[in-house]
């Protein structure tokens, strides 16, 4: 029924009552983690675990706990508890090759992803992770053929078409690559990386206004998103448009003044990069 803060009045009253009940201990850690409290999460699925050591939906959760909290270490080392004390599944090896990419081992990465392959030849987030994992090995085709089969067996993921259209673009494929971009922003219009990545490729082809473009119409679905506005700002000052550059540069500053050094990566030349502290220095005065 949605009544999640009520659940934990009633879980508590349970444990109180129950304190070694691991299966109330671990619904108490389910309703934190949908509320977004993982430290609290964390706490009752540790307890859910103490009580019941080979409760690997506890360790599993906890995993996951950590993950969203960027704690991808003890995320990896929960993922491997839960393998000892379950089955092996398709699911569980890909958050397993998760938590190794976000730990920059995309050798055990790909490993994992490749396992939960074996288990389920059409578990798409497993092709989906053996792509990422093959374009940090710049091999473009290989991984190209990999996010296709993704994106052939659960078309609506917005994550699996912004994969294909850098892939595209890494092979040349520019039409294609944009195509990709278009759908990922259809599927998830709120997403941020799609709009930065889809105008980056037409920045890279010398079309800045139609990079500038694709920001605006990104701007319409996140009208609040400092990068966006460094970015056309970025492409503004490329294309001449000294003005609206400068308008699009104070709203930047305004929503995050610490944003503004990811401006400098289109802006190579020293000189260049002095002239946009000053302005940025005297808005800050």
């Amino acid at each position: 029924m949605g009544q999640l803060e009520t659940s934990i009045d009633y879980y508590n009253e349970l444990i109180d009552r129950e304190p070694y009940s691991h299966n109330a201990w671990y619904n108490l850690g389910i309703v934190y983690s949908k509320l977004g409290r993982y430290e609290e999460a964390l706490n009752a699925y540790d307890y859910a675990s103490v009580i019941k050591e080979d409760f690997s939906s506890a360790y599993f959760n906890m995993a996951n706990a950590y993950m969203n909290l960027e704690r991808y270490k003890e995320a990896n080392e929960c993922y491997l508890l839960t393998l000892q004390h379950e089955t092996p599944t398709a699911d569980l090896y890909c958050h397993l090759g998760a938590s190794y990419e976000k730990l920059k081992d995309f050798g055990k990465a790909l490993e994992y992803y490749r396992e939960s392959l074996k288990i389920d030849k059409e578990w798409d987030e497993g092709w989906y992770g053996v792509a990422v994992c093959l374009a940090v090995e710049e091999k473009w085709i290989e991984a190209l053929n990999c996010i296709r089969k993704a994106i052939k067996l659960s078309e609506h993921v917005a994550d699996y078409w912004l994969v294909l259209g850098e892939l595209e673009y890494k092979i040349g494929n520019v039409f294609s690559s944009i195509e990709a971009f278009e759908k990922a922003a259809d599927l998830e219009p709120d997403y941020e990386e799609v709009w930065l990545k889809w105008s980056l490729v037409l920045f890279d082809q010398g079309q800045f206004d139609k990079a500038y473009e694709v920001i605006q119409e990104g701007l319409d679905d996140i009208p609040d998103n400092a990068s966006m506005y460094y970015r056309a700002t970025a492409y503004l000052l490329h294309a001449g448009e000294y003005k609206e550059a400068l308008i699009h540069l104070e709203i930047a500053l305004t929503l995050s003044y610490e944003a503004h050094e990811q401006l400098y990566d289109f802006f190579p030349d020293l000189e260049k990069q002095k002239a946009l502290f000053k302005l940025i220095e005297q808005y800050r005065k």
